[in-house]
């Protein structure tokens, strides 16, 4: 089995969609191709090398509700090539969307996005995951797989790798959303640290945060 790992988040490096992908590659076997989309065009080769694979896994960030416009111009000319080269092989796609909010949830406009386009591509849609709390998860890389604020994480991407390994299909259980094993109140009151330091640097106060423009 040959499994293209895409990459769909902007950002160059440190992106936790990355991260995500880098988690999951540890749990899976056989050859794994690995592909950024990090802009508005697909490459050729990339786009020769996803039709290769029998498995295709996106993971990208949550951007309004929905799946980043640099990323849905990629997915747009990924179907048109898909409809122009029909396959009789079937290619299975899973999904990992995270965002800054703390509840996984708020993926699910996107994955349901997704679902659509796998459908539209004449792909089997696998499995999905809704991941809350992407905001710290690139600072965890030192934290063991499967414990502390990474156990639920570990565990939904450990069973992703278990489905594609045995070409498992969920049907009504497609969808997993999940928070990071944190305190809610304590990742609300680091962000906002973050929000506070970033406005101090630029000048602002506090107060000036809660304006209504």
């Amino acid at each position: 089995m040959k499994i293209a790992m895409v990459n769909g988040s902007p950002k160059a490096k440190d992106s936790a969609s990355g991260e995500i992908l880098s988690m999951l590659k540890k749990y899976l076997c056989g050859e794994v191709a690995e592909l950024r989309l990090n802009r508005m065009q697909v490459e050729k080769q990339d786009m020769e090398e996803l039709f290769t694979c029998d498995v295709i896994v996106i993971a990208f960030p949550l951007y309004i509700d929905s799946v980043p416009s640099h990323l849905l111009r990629c997915l747009m000319q990924i179907e048109a090539y898909a409809k122009a080269h029909r396959q009789e092989r079937k290619i299975r796609v899973y999904v990992a969307v995270n965002n800054g909010f703390f509840q996984g949830k708020q993926n699910l406009p996107a994955i349901e996005v997704m679902k659509h386009w796998s459908d539209r591509c004449g792909f089997t849609f696998g499995r999905a995951l809704g991941v809350g709390g992407g905001g710290m998860i690139c600072f965890l890389r030192a934290v063991p797989e499967g414990h502390g604020p990474k156990k639920n994480l570990s565990a939904a991407l450990k069973e992703m790798a278990e489905d594609m390994e045995q070409e498992k299909l969920n049907g009504d259980n497609q969808i997993k959303t999940f928070e990071m094993n944190y305190p809610a109140w304590a990742y609300k009151w680091q962000a906002e640290y973050g929000w506070r330091r970033s406005a101090k640097k630029n000048g602002l106060k506090r107060k000036d945060l809660d304006k209504q423009w």
